[in-house]
């Protein structure tokens, strides 16, 4: 283990010491990313049997996944945003807590409009929401698995050649989908999601 973190930390000293010259020039590399924020859901769950609507509060987001350069101005994007709970209330008060898995694949149109070090970008892609809701007493439910989109925004600012910060605004959008336990129907869950994150990523090839 102990040579493993050693080895770790050369390769990442030795991408930091790379020269910075075209940094945002990522064709044929590959790199892996980071993030962590928030979400602003303005889907809602509507309760059948009540004909009730629930609404969410904003909460924390993290995720990651891969981007490689297909040409300078062209990438390929593999995302996971992750939320672990997101609450549903009526009147102020918890009804549902919602677990969210969203993979992602996509395109980036990218371009460095302002300086060398800075790559602005504009995407969009497929999305598959995987969800897993919970009542106030613990009795989980299910979420019919359904495939939307997104549409994201941002830049990545190269400190080094091989080290960027990053700034990304999501749009994320599906269908409405039933809520079952069982054989029964409890609900329909309109899951569109906005999500601001910050981010690193790094390109080690």
């Amino acid at each position: 283990m102990k040579k493993f973190t050693l080895m770790f930390a050369m390769i990442v000293a030795s991408t930091i010491v790379v020269g910075t010259a075209s940094a945002e020039d990522i064709k044929g590399r590959l790199g892996i990313s980071g993030k962590a924020g928030f979400n602003v859901p303005s889907g809602t769950i509507v309760n059948n049997s009540a004909q009730t609507e629930l609404k969410s509060d904003s909460d924390f987001s993290t995720g990651g996944g891969l981007i490689f350069g297909l040409t300078r101005w062209l990438a390929l994007e593999a995302d996971v945003t992750y939320t672990p709970q997101t609450d549903f209330k009526l009147n102020g008060q918890k009804i549902y807590k919602m677990e969210t898995i969203i993979p992602s694949v996509g395109l980036q149109i990218r371009n460095n409009i302002l300086e060398d070090h800075l790559a602005a970008y504009l995407g969009g892609g497929v999305d598959l929401l995987i969800a897993y809701p919970t009542d106030t007493a613990g009795n989980k439910a299910d979420v019919d698995t359904v495939i939307g989109g997104h549409i994201n925004g941002g830049g990545d600012y190269f400190i080094t050649k091989n080290f960027a910060l990053n700034l990304d605004l999501r749009g994320i959008f599906f269908g409405k989908t039933d809520i079952t336990a069982g054989s029964t129907n409890f609900g329909e869950y309109d899951p569109i999601t906005f999500v601001a994150t910050v981010g690193v990523k790094w390109f080690p090839w």
